[in-house]
């Protein structure tokens, strides 16, 4: 079993909102699993057509960030900072285009 410093991830696994304005079908997701004593992780914004937007994940065998498409390199510093990171990425994301 992976440490309880994961704890908070693996609860938000299945967890899925909608986000941005009503009718416009943008869903937030989360995705936390653990294999073989790690834990793999994705927080996700896409949009009605199931197109990632941008996310937060550690596939590849490091933490990194969306965009870009190929993601950028993510300092993981606990289980709560990708969450909150995502949200004011989310934030930012939907200032931007309202």
């Amino acid at each position: 079993m992976v440490g309880e410093a994961y704890r908070y991830l693996l609860d938000l696994n299945g967890f899925s909102h909608y986000a941005g304005s009503e009718g416009k079908g943008f869903a937030c997701t989360f995705r936390a699993e653990e294999k073989h004593g790690k834990v793999s992780y994705a927080v996700v914004l896409c949009d009605r057509y199931g197109n990632r937007i941008l996310g937060f994940d550690n596939a590849h065998g490091y933490d990194h960030e969306h965009p870009p498409k190929k993601g950028k390199p993510y300092r993981f510093t606990t289980a709560e900072s990708p969450v909150a990171d995502f949200y004011e990425r989310v934030d930012i994301y939907f200032r931007s285009v309202s």
